[in-house]
């Protein structure tokens, strides 16, 4: 045994628990323990909405352009449609003709239209059917055609060449009187179809 020291005491180690005043145990709290998860979630938060609003805006450009595309594409087809009227309205198929006007009477002016249109006549009249047409029918061909009654009995037929020039008239002349009485037609033929026609009667 050493000098100057009493005898060894072992004294045993307990767990004491040291109470602390509320306000300590309030500042001495167990610090909040951010985990990698946490982290990682909080970084993914934060790239994903700059990310959205990107995606967001590039959706709605496509969009934008699909639609004005759209836009264009039909414009294109009404003005191509546009066009295609117009030309039909002026400039008719090249199996037609546009016959403007068909007058008959039984006196021709110096210009070569009728005197007094009419569609009586009497027996012993001399009948003329103008015809008028634009530039755009001059030198066509067609077929004059006088028939009468119901079952267009076949009077008498011609094929004429139409006259140059816009508002032309190609003058017809049926027969210088010995019309029976009763209902006629005269019809303007090309390409075998019915251009125009025009009833009359002689009395």
């Amino acid at each position: 045994m050493a000098r100057g020291t009493g005898p060894v005491r072992h004294v045993a180690c307990t767990e004491t628990a040291i109470a602390l005043p509320s306000h300590r145990r309030a500042r001495t709290g167990s610090p909040r323990v951010i985990s990698l998860e946490d982290t990682v979630h909080q970084r993914h938060v934060a790239l994903r909405a700059p990310l959205g609003a990107a995606l967001a805006l590039l959706l709605a450009t496509a969009c934008g352009g699909a639609g004005e595309k759209g836009h264009d594409s039909a414009a294109v087809a009404d003005s191509a449609a546009n066009a295609t009227a117009a030309q039909t309205g002026t400039t008719p198929a090249a199996d037609e003709i546009d016959v403007e006007e068909l007058h008959l009477g039984n006196a021709l002016k110096p210009d070569s239209s009728v005197a007094d249109a009419s569609d009586d006549f009497k027996a012993g009249d001399t009948i003329y059917a103008v015809m008028e047409t634009d530039a755009n029918e001059s030198g066509k061909e067609v077929v004059a055609r006088w028939t009468m009654g119901d079952n267009d009995q076949l009077i008498s037929e011609e094929t004429r060449t139409v006259v140059t020039g816009d508002k032309a008239r190609t003058v017809f002349k049926g027969k210088a009187g010995g019309w029976a009485p009763g209902k006629y037609h005269f019809r303007v033929m090309y390409n075998g179809k019915e251009a125009k026609s025009v009833e009359f009667e002689v009395k």
